[in-house]
């Protein structure tokens, strides 16, 4: 609400008939536009040259080879050349929604001030809940979809065939890690289940 009435009151100060953003730029391209000599073909089209450098203009369609007249709106230094040449002036061919009057059209309604809460009207209907949050279940959520037996994808299929090669996915490193960390638990359980070692090489133990 402030902030629209800040802007319009902005805008109600200045005299331009464009934006004063617009108007900097548009000062800053009618010096560069010194550098560049328009060249009329007798037609509609104009070739702006500096140097080797040529550009060319239709201010019909408001366009130029560089397309910066196209895409924003504002002539670029080669068509402000060529507005120069023809006698005429640089605001007549800037769009119309860089202009004072549409700044001010956009910003002339504002946002009225409402009463607080406690002023609210209060309803006889049936008081509102919250949505039904889902309680979120422990640990690490299931991302990948369950894949039925009939697809293939990362699933190893069996095979009864002991002949048969089944091909199966590469594993990920966190899965080559883990399955090392379960082969080294394998071998330190079978080593604490070994006999004690005997030095003879007699199995009766030397009796």
């Amino acid at each position: 609400m402030t902030r629209m009435r800040q802007k319009r009151d902005e805008m109600l100060k200045t005299d331009y008939l464009i934006c004063p953003r617009i108007k900097k730029r548009l000062d800053l391209l009618i010096t560069e536009s010194r550098n560049w000599t328009a060249s009329w073909d007798g037609q509609k089209l104009f070739a702006v040259k500096q140097g080797t450098r040529v550009n060319t203009v239709d201010l019909e369609t408001m366009s130029c080879s560089c397309r910066v007249f196209d895409l924003t709106g504002i002539p670029c230094e080669h068509a402000i050349a060529a507005i120069y040449d023809r006698r005429h002036q640089v605001i007549d061919y800037i769009s119309d929604y860089y202009k004072r009057s549409k700044y001010l059209a956009s910003y002339q309604h504002s946002l009225e001030a409402i009463k607080g809460e406690e002023f609210w009207e209060v309803h006889s209907t049936d008081e509102l809940l919250p949505p039904d949050i889902p309680k979120k279940l422990r640990g690490r959520p299931k991302r990948l979809r369950r894949r039925e037996d009939w697809e293939g994808g990362n699933r190893i299929q069996s095979s009864q065939d002991e002949n048969h090669v089944v091909a199966q996915r590469k594993k990920t490193p966190k899965e080559a890690k883990r399955q090392k960390i379960q082969v080294r638990r394998a071998v330190k359980n079978v080593d604490k289940q070994k006999l004690p070692f005997v030095k003879n090489n007699d199995p009766t133990g030397g009796d």
